[in-house]
C-alpha cells in the first residue's frame, strides 16, 4: 500500500497561533485503524470558524441539488481548493495531483458495495452535513474498480457520522466500503483524492485539467 499519510504532521514547536492559522482546530483527534482494513479518523478537523464557512459553502451547494451522474447523487467537481488544510497530511506528493468534488446523496439512497478506482492513491471525505457514516466490510474478493465483490461480504463496522469529521483511506485491493442515506436525509460531504495523472483512464473529462498532456 502506498504510504501518504503523515501522522502527526503537526511540528512538535507548533503555536496555537500556528495551527489555528492553517484552520486546523487545537482539538483535534487523530486515531488510526486496521480493522477490516487500515483507515485513519480526524475528529473536529477543522476549526470551527474554518468549518462555519464550509457549512455556509455547504447550504449553497444543497439550493442546487438535483441528481446528475448515473450513480444517482448530486457530484460537482471544483478547480478551488475547498480543504487547504488537508495538505497538512501529505509528504512528498511530487508528480500527483489533488482533486476533490462535493458530494449530495439524495433520501433513502444506498451506494453500492465498491473499492475506488486505482489511479487515486489516497482518499479523505470530509463529514459536512448528514446523519449516517461509512459502512466498511471484510470480503475477499480481489476485484478492482468498477468490478462488484464476487464473494459473500461481511459487515464490520461504521465510520460514524460526526460534522467536521476527516475519514481517511489509501484505496487498495479489499477496501471495500459503502454508504447510504435515511428516508428524510440529505448526506452532504466533500470528497477529496490524490490522482497519478498517469494512471487515469480516457473519458475522465472532469479530470482532464489535471493530466499533463507531455506525460
Amino acid at each position: 500500500m502506498l504510504s501518504v499519510l503523515q501522522y502527526g504532521f503537526v511540528p512538535d514547536h507548533a503555536t496555537p497561533a500556528f495551527i489555528t492559522r492553517r484552520g486546523l482546530s487545537l482539538v483535534m483527534e487523530v486515531s488510526i485503524h486496521q480493522d477490516p482494513f487500515e483507515y485513519t479518523v480526524v475528529d473536529n478537523f477543522m476549526s470551527d470558524e474554518r468549518f462555519a464557512v464550509i457549512k455556509e459553502l455547504a447550504d449553497e451547494e444543497k439550493s442546487k441539488f438535483e441528481p446528475n451522474c448515473r450513480c444517482g447523487k448530486y457530484i460537482r467537481w471544483v478547480d478551488e481548493d475547498l480543504i487547504p488544510e488537508s495538505e497538512q497530511w501529505y509528504g512528498d506528493t511530487k508528480g500527483l495531483k489533488k482533486a476533490m468534488h462535493w458530494a449530495i446523496c439524495p433520501p433513502d439512497y444506498t451506494y453500492e458495495l465498491h473499492i475506488d478506482p486505482w489511479w487515486r492513491l489516497h482518499t479523505m471525505v470530509l463529514y459536512i452535513d448528514g446523519k449516517t457514516g461509512t459502512q466498511l466490510h471484510s470480503n475477499d474478493s480481489e476485484g478492482i474498480y468498477p468490478q462488484l465483490p464476487n464473494k459473500e461480504s461481511n459487515y464490520v463496522k461504521e465510520v460514524e457520522w460526526k460534522e467536521n469529521r476527516l475519514f481517511l483511506h489509501n484505496p487498495a485491493p479489499k477496501t471495500w466500503h459503502t454508504y447510504a442515506t435515511a428516508k428524510d436525509e440529505l448526506r452532504v460531504v466533500i470528497q477529496a483524492f490524490l490522482i497519478d495523472p498517469k494512471q487515469v483512464p480516457e473519458g475522465r473529462g472532469e479530470l482532464d485539467h489535471l493530466i499533463d498532456p507531455t506525460q
